[in-house]
């Protein structure tokens, strides 16, 4: 049997077709064809010398050898991936990318850069902003990354950035015809029919138990805000998400009601990357922020 090791494409390719479970679709993500896909399995396959995969019919599943090769696959490419990554990141040149959610970028991140850039002129950020939760462990590009969620990501170290409290905001207008929790019966809502939706906790804390007159579901932050803005319903928002509206009066609290959301955003990347100078100057800044803006009262 060859002892060589096997080539680095092929066991990229590998990687790709295990974790996706279909050639065309590997083929697709790595812009090369199904057939040279197959092609670089069967070679692999040659030289561990078993089949990686099994075709049951039009179902592709992993043999037993192909589950170990694949956990192997998956962590040699991550390691690779990290160290080049930190060699990359040495040269003050290369910018440090973080991928995140566009509405924490437009409403958090963007408005605080200011204060970064000031502190470390030497770091360049770039923002890939994507409602996409990038793969850190096969990113190549994505150095870390800002997440909504509960703080719990598989091998990756995360600081929680904000503990959001929720508010109500409209407008003027429709906070105008608001006296009590009631009138809340007569107007539509914002809503999110994801799983970060937490108006049954408003309303359970509120004492509410009736259906509202209608709803509009809008699954991204930046458009609820520009709905409520243009008085097309109440939102429960974050708060700050909206301390600029509040401030010019584009919206309004109309009831000091409010809850902790169960979700908030974290810093998350690899742990063997934290003592990269520009990764800890960020991790340092966020938790500069974050105490500076009290944002963590209840803790």
């Amino acid at each position: 049997m060859n002892q060589s090791l096997p080539a680095l494409n092929a066991v990229r390719i590998f990687e790709a077709a295990a974790r996706l479970q279909n050639f065309t679709k590997a083929a697709n993500e790595i812009h090369i064809t199904q057939g040279a896909v197959s092609k670089q399995i069967k070679l692999l396959e040659q030289q561990l010398g078993c089949l990686l995969f099994i075709r049951t019919g039009p179902v592709l599943r992993l043999s037993d050898e192909g589950k170990e090769f694949q956990a192997v696959a998956k962590e040699s490419l991550s390691i690779l991936r990290r160290g080049t990554a930190r060699i990359r990141n040495r040269a003050a040149h290369t910018p440090l990318t973080i991928s995140l959610l566009p509405s924490f970028a437009h409403n958090w991140f963007l408005p605080n850069l200011g204060s970064f850039e000031q502190a470390h002129p030497d770091i360049s950020l770039r923002l890939a902003a994507s409602y996409h939760a990038v793969d850190l462990d096969i990113s190549s590009d994505i150095d870390l990354a800002i997440r909504l969620g509960r703080g719990k990501w598989p091998n990756l170290y995360s600081l929680q950035v904000t503990e959001d409290e929720l508010i109500l905001v409209c407008s003027p207008a429709i906070a105008g015809k608001l006296n009590d929790f009631i009138d809340m019966k007569e107007q539509r809502l914002i809503v999110d029919s994801s799983m970060y939706d937490e108006w049954h906790r408003w309303k359970a804390k509120a004492g509410l138990n009736f259906t509202t007159k209608d709803c509009l579901d809008l699954d991204d932050v930046n458009l609820q805000l520009s709905a409520a803005v243009e008085g097309k319903g109440i939102c429960l928002a974050r708060k700050i998400f909206v301390a600029n509206h509040l401030a010019l009066g584009t919206l309004v609290q109309p009831f000091e009601l409010s809850i902790y959301s169960n979700f908030n955003f974290y810093l998350v990347c690899a742990e063997d990357r934290l003592k990269e100078k520009k990764i800890a100057a960020l991790y340092q800044w966020i938790k500069d922020i974050r105490y500076k803006n009290n944002e963590f009262q209840r803790l």
